[in-house]
């Protein structure tokens, strides 16, 4: 109970510093493909994706080196480009490697279309100089994913309609 209040307080006072935080971009994830990064610091990692609105997406970070304690806060850039928090995870899962607590899981319905951003970061680790994790993107549908149907179709469907209408009125 303690940790998850300190957890819902930390994550308020980071949503509140967004605007002075100092972000480290470790990049864009792709998805169904894990990708194994590095903690150097206190500052944490940020990594963005593109969601389609209804996607049901899940996003695990898996400790790779003992003594991390990774948490997740998933946020959606808004129109403006402030940050919306939409969700964060701390301890879901077991951790395969020994250290303190478990791994981060989140579950998301994504309500908008656009760019989300993940921030994996140190809750109660051990003094090392880095931690290294895998932070792995399911659910996201990507702008190429979705078919879309074709321009020449469209036009050629408008002439048609245009034709039919035009040979109505000179028929009448």
């Amino acid at each position: 109970m303690l940790r998850t209040g300190l957890m819902l307080i930390l994550m308020s006072v980071s949503t509140l510093s967004l605007a002075t935080a100092v972000y480290q971009y470790e990049g864009e994830l792709s998805n169904n493909t894990p990708t194994i990064d590095r903690l150097t610091d206190s500052t944490p990692d940020w990594w963005s994706f593109e969601a389609t609105a209804g996607d049901n997406l899940s996003l695990r970070v898996d400790r790779i080196t003992s003594g991390l304690d990774p948490a997740l806060t998933l946020y959606y850039r808004a129109l403006g480009g402030h940050m919306i928090y939409v969700a964060a995870g701390d301890d879901e899962l077991p951790s395969a490697v020994r250290g303190p607590w478990g791994d981060p899981f989140v579950q998301y319905n994504a309500d908008y279309t656009g760019t989300y951003f993940a921030k994996v970061w140190s809750f109660a680790s051990a003094d090392l100089p880095h931690y290294d994790y895998r932070i792995t993107l399911n659910g996201a549908t990507d702008a190429t994913d979705v078919p879309e149907p074709g321009s020449l179709a469209l036009l050629a469907i408008g002439i048609a309609g245009l034709g039919i209408c035009r040979k109505k009125l000179a028929s009448a």
